[in-house]
């Protein structure tokens, strides 16, 4: 009978660990993907959506661009933040320019090649993976 209730109770306890592990304090789950796993602070990981985000902006349709911002939660203050941080100062126009907005927020190479495949496979899983592709391909 013991074993049948540590079967039950794990899994409600691995949702619950993980589950409030991954919002942070923002509550949004994109933040706790990106700040303790790639060790980014919210600084860095919301300077670094900010500046995809603006990269996307520039490269997607509005429509396409109107459903990435939608899938992630504080799109518009990510776009701020990348600003506010110097991160974005004009047109990215390329993945060098992304690169770049990248090393002024300290976002390593190493780490930059986890960051935009994590947020672009949330952004697929949210908004359908047409757009994820979409943003994946606009990354480039």
């Amino acid at each position: 009978m013991q074993r049948r209730t540590m079967l039950v109770g794990l899994p409600l306890a691995s949702l619950v660990l993980f589950g409030c592990a991954s919002t942070k304090a923002t509550g949004n789950p994109l933040m706790g993907m990106l700040t303790e796993p790639l060790g980014l602070t919210e600084e860095q990981a919301g300077g670094g959506i900010g500046s995809m985000l603006t990269l996307a902006q520039e490269k997607l349709t509005s429509g396409d661009f109107s459903k990435v911002a939608s899938a992630i939660p504080g799109s518009s203050q990510y776009l701020d933040k990348a600003k506010s941080l110097g991160a974005v100062t004009g047109p990215l126009t390329n993945a060098a320019g992304l690169t770049g907005a990248f090393n002024h927020l300290g976002i390593s190479p190493s780490v930059a090649q986890k960051f935009v495949p994590t947020v672009t496979n949330f952004v697929g899983k949210a908004a359908g993976s047409d757009i994820g592709h979409k943003l994946s391909k606009a990354m480039l």
